[in-house]
């Protein structure tokens, strides 16, 4: 495995000059407690500061200054302490050190949380699912609510069954980790019709800052990857372009054949189904997380637990799972519906089944495994670890006389599943159930994880 470097461990410059630019002191104590000046690049942030200087602002506003640090290829610039998604910082200054910009003169308060991630279900409502394109009567299953896969009658009674989801680029877990992670995203959803992936085609938009040594890497994983999954890649396009920025990349799109009658989604659920959920809650966040910020997980967990949780990226493909539950039959004869936890965690996935097969039911949320070195991580990042990102389990929909079977293929392949609801047509409400009683399951409005993975980064954490 490539290690990534970390730069500055993103040395954290984060002072409040409430006397101003101008101000002598105030200017060598922010050099002097950052280590700036002893590291070399005191002229490079007093030459900042001086192509920033316009006027210095009144008592009571201040200046927030990001922080130094290497870009993966090694090239310094300036990251404030913005959405390094986008190609400016909250404060409006591009990435790159040569562009700096006067930094915005502002109140001390704080911003509202970005809205990161999926848009919201009234959005995607108003637009991705209901305004699709021309008519089509092959097309069998196209955009839904909570449906991984699309299905589109080729005809000879085979269907296509085809998923498209972002890759991504995370420097911290470096470029071989970061390109299987996203391939095992893309091709599990795929999966979950019962079926293997076959073929692929990728967009690629990177960061200007992306050396071709480190694309080449990152690659050859995708490669190996897909070799390691069956999958042959057919092209797609790739390039850099300005105001692109770690972490999402891109996209790929997967997909596969087989005939009408061979097939899951997601919207087959069926009226008294048991639930199955694999692995872990949050388990895709305990991966990602582990990984980003090594330093800090291990220091809060200990070596045990840490060592756990640093092993869950080998386990996120769920393309095994998928296909060894459906060995014990599907449809009526043992499963209906499989459905990867992704953002909004167990809990979305719950809601997103139940709602597509036009379904409620009944969860014992107290039965929903998490395991000990998830619920320190998701202490450490304050997350809940419910709605929180779920890559690498699944929620599988089993007639009741078959979920035995379903389980112990699972487990007999190391696979933790576990029953914790089932699923009922007398009402199209889900309830949950615990200790403190019954309440109605909502689907979550955010997954946290986002802002958690930012936050850490603007504190600094390694």
């Amino acid at each position: 495995m490539g290690e990534s470097p970390r730069g500055f461990d993103h040395l954290q410059i984060q002072e409040w000059l409430s006397e101003g630019v101008s101000n002598c002191h105030g200017l060598g104590y922010c050099l002097r407690n950052t280590g700036l000046l002893h590291s070399g690049l005191a002229v490079l942030f007093i030459g900042s500061l001086l192509l920033q200087r316009r006027r210095a602002p009144r008592i009571g506003w201040r200046i927030r200054f990001g922080f130094l640090r290497l870009v993966y290829n090694g090239r310094l610039v300036v990251d404030t302490c913005g959405d390094r998604r986008s190609g400016c910082s909250e404060e409006g200054l591009p990435d790159s050190f040569l562009g700096l910009e006067s930094p915005e003169h502002r109140r001390i308060r704080l911003p509202p949380p970005p809205n990161l991630g999926k848009l919201s279900q009234n959005t995607k409502a108003s637009t991705i699912w209901r305004l699709k394109g021309a008519t089509s009567r092959d097309v069998i299953v196209g955009p839904l609510a909570g449906v991984d896969v699309s299905v589109l009658d080729i005809g000879a009674g085979r269907v296509l069954i085809a998923n498209c989801d972002p890759v991504s680029m995370i420097p911290s877990l470096g470029p071989e980790d970061s390109a299987t992670m996203s391939l095992y995203e893309v091709a599990s959803d795929v999966a979950t019709s019962g079926q293997s992936p076959r073929y692929a085609l990728f967009d690629l938009n990177l960061p200007p800052a992306l050396s071709d040594q480190v694309f080449q890497r990152y690659w050859k994983a995708v490669n190996r990857t897909c070799i390691k999954l069956g999958v042959s890649i057919l092209g797609g396009h790739t390039g850099r372009f300005e105001g692109c920025d770690y972490s999402i990349i891109g996209g790929a799109t997967m997909w596969t054949t087989c005939r009408k009658n061979e097939f899951l989604t997601s919207s087959m659920a069926r009226d008294g189904d048991d639930l199955i959920f694999t692995k872990s809650a949050a388990y895709g966040a305990t991966s990602v997380l582990a990984r980003s910020f090594p330093r800090t997980v291990r220091k809060h967990l200990g070596p045990s637990l840490f060592d756990r949780a640093w092993k869950y990226l080998q386990s996120a493909n769920t393309v095994n799972d998928s296909l060894s539950a459906v060995k014990a039959g599907i449809h009526q004869h043992g499963v209906t519906a499989i459905h990867d936890a992704t953002e909004g965690g167990s809990l979305a996935a719950i809601a997103e089944m139940a709602h597509a097969s036009n379904l409620g039911g009944i969860i014992d949320l107290e039965g929903i495994p998490i395991s000990e070195e998830t619920e320190q991580i998701c202490r450490l990042f304050h997350l809940d670890p419910l709605t929180s990102l779920g890559e690498g389990s699944l929620l599988i929909a089993s007639r009741p006389n078959r979920s035995r079977r379903v389980i112990d293929i699972l487990r007999s392949i190391g696979t933790q599943a576990t029953v914790i609801g089932q699923l009922s047509s007398s009402s199209r409400t889900l309830f949950q159930v615990s200790k403190k009683g019954r309440s109605r399951i909502r689907y979550p409005k955010r997954d946290p994880y986002w802002n958690a993975y930012w936050r850490a980064l603007r504190k600094g954490w390694s």
